[in-house]
């Protein structure tokens, strides 16, 4: 069982099944898969609410490089199609949106982590 917390803004298309896919940092305790998965806004805040709970589908190494606007996912290279759909997958409406975000919230630097689908 794992918690995994989103900004609000995520918590509609959540809901509906739009936003399928997170990408976050390396944990501890690894997310496996199968594992389910209990999807938050707000945690750790008076403000927490429960969006639903989700069974983990799978998990893949990915590495970001917002300052090139590139994506792997296992080593493989997406092309830009394919990182518009990602995008849309984890809830934005394009690939320039979520990587204004990832920039914002992790840096220009590359980023490596898990992205984490169900």
């Amino acid at each position: 069982m794992a918690l995994i917390g989103f900004r609000k803004q995520f918590e509609r298309q959540i809901k509906n099944g739009r936003k399928k896919q997170t990408v976050r940092k390396f944990r501890k305790r690894p997310i496996k898969v199968g594992e389910k998965l209990h999807l938050y806004t707000g945690l750790r805040t008076k403000d927490c609410k429960k969006i639903k709970d989700v069974v983990c589908k799978s998990i893949d190494r990915v590495t970001i490089q917002p300052s090139r606007s590139k994506v792997f996912i296992s080593n493989y290279e997406l092309r830009l199609g394919e990182i518009e759909i990602f995008a849309k997958a984890d809830g934005f409406k394009n690939s320039v949106e979520f990587f204004e975000l990832f920039k914002k919230m992790h840096g220009s630097k590359k980023f490596e982590g898990n992205l984490i689908k169900w």
